[in-house]
């Protein structure tokens, strides 16, 4: 692998793991709904734009050929994933929250089961209750270690429901796959996400926008740079290495979003949550290994 590919590969999982402490700040001066609209909001025209650079014309067929998949893909991958993340990040910590998301494959493999017919090995078995007991370990560890403890529960299964959605996201790319370009697809969705957050935004809260500048420079950093560049980022180095080796990184991110929520925020980190993290993280390799052999 090039060094340029790694570096590359480095950039995206520092930006991608910073996302989560990144918006627990935010979230002290924006409301969570409105915090998703803002996001995409800016980051949807520069990714249309990106999108219709790299396939011309033809993108916005897109459009008319598969109007209510991609209309559910912004309903889950976009406005649903978001707007659970933010509400839990309300109230949990950043690195359960990566560390819970990050389980996104096993739910994938079960999806996949269920809506796609693919078939389940033994070892993706194994790779699945491994990493479910991972997720089981940090939501039981963090709901007794806070003082809120319901709170911190609702939180955590909030955070599940986030990764559920984004799995579904994924399931629901799979059939379109095939006919259009990842990009296109992200692209697309992003449109129609962005429209499904104004009803929400209006119907449970009164928005508030930053008060501060550092607070929009996070919000600028989350539209453009973690939904927007690492993006594109992502998208060339999968069109430089094998996906199976690229994806390899990501389960980083729950480690960096670590070390910066205790090095910055001063969270605490426990040893159950490690033990969650690591068996999270062998239950993500066991199943992606098994289905990439």
């Amino acid at each position: 692998m090039k060094a340029k590919t790694i570096l590359l590969m480095v950039f995206v999982v520092l930006v991608w793991g910073s996302a989560f402490p990144l918006v627990k700040v935010v979230l002290a001066e924006v409301s969570p709904v409105t915090l998703g609209f803002i996001r995409f909001l800016v980051a949807t025209p520069f990714l249309v734009l990106y999108a219709y650079l790299r396939h011309g014309k033809g993108y916005w067929s897109t459009f008319a050929q598969n109007p209510f998949l991609l209309a559910l893909m912004g309903l889950t991958g976009v406005m649903g994933y978001h707007v659970l993340q933010n509400l839990a990040a309300e109230v949990t910590s950043p690195t359960s929250q990566s560390i819970i998301i990050s389980s996104n494959p096993i739910m994938v493999t079960l999806l996949s089961a269920a809506l796609l017919k693919e078939k389940i090995g033994k070892t993706r078995i194994l790779g699945i209750a491994i990493g479910f007991a991972g997720v089981l370990v940090i939501v039981l560890s963090e709901n007794s270690a806070m003082s809120s403890g319901s709170s911190s529960l609702v939180g955590e299964l909030l955070n599940v429901g986030a990764a559920f959605s984004w799995a579904l996201y994924c399931v629901l790319s799979r059939k379109l796959a095939t006919s259009h370009a990842a990009i296109e697809l992200t692209a697309t969705s992003m449109v129609f996400g962005t429209l499904f957050f104004l009803p929400v935004m209006y119907l449970r809260e009164s928005p508030r926008l930053p008060t501060s500048l550092p607070v929009w420079l996070g919000v600028a950093e989350l539209s453009l740079v973690a939904s927007c560049l690492a993006y594109a980022l992502w998208n060339y180095l999968l069109s430089q290495e094998d996906a199976s080796k690229v994806s390899i990184s990501l389960f980083l991110i729950p480690v960096v979003s670590a070390a910066i929520s205790v090095t910055l925020l001063s969270e605490p980190l426990s040893f159950t949550v490690i033990v969650g993290m690591v068996l999270v993280i062998i239950g993500v390799l066991v199943a992606e290994r098994s289905r990439v052999c």
